[in-house]
């Protein structure tokens, strides 16, 4: 009887032949049913749940970002999944681990410790007023007026200061602690939006990423896009990398590839090679210029992109915008040295390809996956 495929190998192998479906939920729900014939059902109603949560949005767009980005928003998303659903932890980490996983070929960035549980100790503003109910913000760029937000001293006016207020209000410290989500989260919008007025960058990228959340009643497109914008204007190749993400996603019914394309090569030219490896991905399979997505995976793999230097492999061995080379192929698959590539390896040995048939390196690689 065959045996039946974990829900990490049926999302890596519809990612290998479908990586598009990713960006979709219901997709992504409808191919998992059909490569699992039903038989992981707790698995998917894990994965719905995940999906939900935005999941695949949100870690789909922290794959550019910096180490610390990364580890915020993985906490953050699996704080969401046990708060909102009342999944174990132990089982929304397996699923947030096993998408990011196949989605980056790393291991999930899991911090030392998380934003509920880490000691943080940001600036101290004065503590706000408690106001009876919470306002939805004003459209940007005007911060939410002193009547419906609380005002800090003007001691403590500062950007940076009004930045990690919000903050605390979004994780739910310090004065926020124990407040329901429903009403910290505008007002953690309200104080980040005071701060990104005033320029402040890392608020301006909290405010797009909060904006284009779909778990809370703010979800707005057209903001997280302005914010956005306010960001990589300053730039943030970040910020960059999140504008081109909004046009190439149609985020705000925007969809311009000409504009993402745009974007990602500002953030490139500051040697971003996660933007470089976007360019490949998006001339390689979107836009049908298989040439020019070869040469930017082929740049960002040469700079040491892990995952470019796998995707670099795949292009060698399918002839993706170069002649096909099986022993060039192996030799990226083995440059890379991250799980999903070890499986490629184990692949390659098995059947032959770039490589001479070996059944006992085949097992290795695979165990080593």
């Amino acid at each position: 009887m065959p045996q039946v495929m974990s829900a990490e190998q049926i999302l890596r192998d519809i990612y290998q032949s479908r990586p598009e479906v990713f960006e979709d939920g219901a997709r992504l729900v409808a191919f998992f049913s059909d490569y699992s014939r039903g038989k992981l059902r707790p698995q998917q109603n894990q994965l719905e749940i995940f999906l939900k949560c935005d999941g695949n949005t949100r870690i789909l767009k922290v794959r550019s970002a910096s180490r610390v980005a990364q580890q915020t928003e993985y906490a953050r998303l699996v704080r969401t999944i046990v708060d909102d659903y009342g999944m174990q932890d132990a089982a929304v980490q397996k699923m947030c681990g096993a998408f990011w996983r196949v989605v980056t070929g790393t291991e999930p960035p899991v911090a030392e410790a998380s934003p509920r549980d880490a000691a943080v100790t940001p600036p101290a503003p004065p503590t706000p007023p408690t106001p009876s109910t919470p306002s939805v913000p004003p459209a940007p760029p005007v911060p939410p007026a002193a009547d419906t937000a609380p005002e800090p001293a003007a001691a403590d006016a500062t950007a940076e200061a009004l930045y990690q207020q919000g903050m605390e209000y979004w994780y739910g410290r310090g004065a926020a602690a124990g407040m329901p989500r429903e009403q910290r989260v505008p007002r953690a919008v309200q104080w980040l939006e005071k701060a990104a007025a005033l320029n402040h960058l890392e608020a301006q990228k909290q405010l797009d990423l909060a904006y284009n959340s779909r778990w809370w009643s703010g979800y707005d497109p057209a903001k997280s896009v302005y914010w956005c914008r306010r960001a990589a204007e300053q730039g943030d190749p970040e910020a960059q990398m999140s504008m081109a993400q909004h046009y190439r996603n149609g985020d705000n019914d925007a969809q311009d590839y000409n504009e993402a394309i745009r974007w990602y090569q500002k953030a490139a030219a500051q040697n971003s090679t996660n933007a470089m490896l976007s360019l490949g991905l998006l001339y390689g399979y979107r836009l049908n210029t298989p040439t020019l997505g070869f040469e930017w995976c082929r740049r960002a793999a040469e700079l040491g992109n892990r995952e470019a230097q796998w995707r670099l492999g795949q292009m060698y061995e399918q002839g993706i915008g170069v002649a096909k080379n099986p022993a060039q192929a192996t030799y990226w698959y083995k440059k890379a040295d991250i799980p999903i590539a070890y499986k490629e390896l184990a692949r390659c040995y098995r059947e032959g390809i770039g490589v001479p048939k070996d059944a006992a390196q085949a097992e290795y690689w695979q165990r080593k996956a």
